[in-house]
């Protein structure tokens, strides 16, 4: 019997690694930051990411100069604020 270990991807940001994998196969083993930074590939098998990736993720196709790794909402904030800043 397969055993199906979820859990919610902001406890996930406090760990050192995140395995992700689907249908048996390994899709990503990487630090938090890495593997949510992979937003369109995560949701497309159902998978969440935290809410301030996503957000980065929606203003960087809105053309937003933002890295792609922020899983954290200060290092959110310091983004946004240099963007604004450099303006």
């Amino acid at each position: 019997e397969m055993q199906r270990s979820l859990v919610g991807s902001e406890m996930c940001i406090e760990t050192d690694r995140v395995v992700v994998m689907n249908d048996g196969t390994i899709l990503y083993d990487d630090r938090p930051e890495q593997v949510f930074s992979h937003v369109e590939a995560l949701q497309a098998i159902g998978l969440d990411v935290p809410q301030v990736t996503e957000l980065t993720y929606l203003l960087r196709k809105a053309g937003m100069d933002l890295p792609a790794q922020i899983i954290r909402e200060e290092d959110c904030i310091q983004a946004i604020s240099a963007v604004w800043n450099e303006k």
